[in-house]
């Protein structure tokens, strides 16, 4: 699941409900992850590779 909330800035909220990993696509890179419910900040900042049960907030 993946939404975009735009106020003053563009924010990305990206889930992964599966007990295994995905990924998504991003048209262009993000800015900052705000959020992470895992220690590490996925590598790429175009192909994200989602981890099970991961959820990112992201800028974009």
């Amino acid at each position: 699941m993946a939404y975009v909330r735009k106020a003053d800035k563009e924010i990305l909220v990206v889930g992964n409900y599966k007990n295994e990993p995905d990924r998504i696509v991003m048209e262009a890179p993000y800015t900052a992850v705000l959020l992470n419910n895992y220690a590490e900040d996925p590598e790429d900042k175009i192909e994200i590779r989602l981890k099970p049960y991961q959820l990112l907030i992201m800028e974009i």
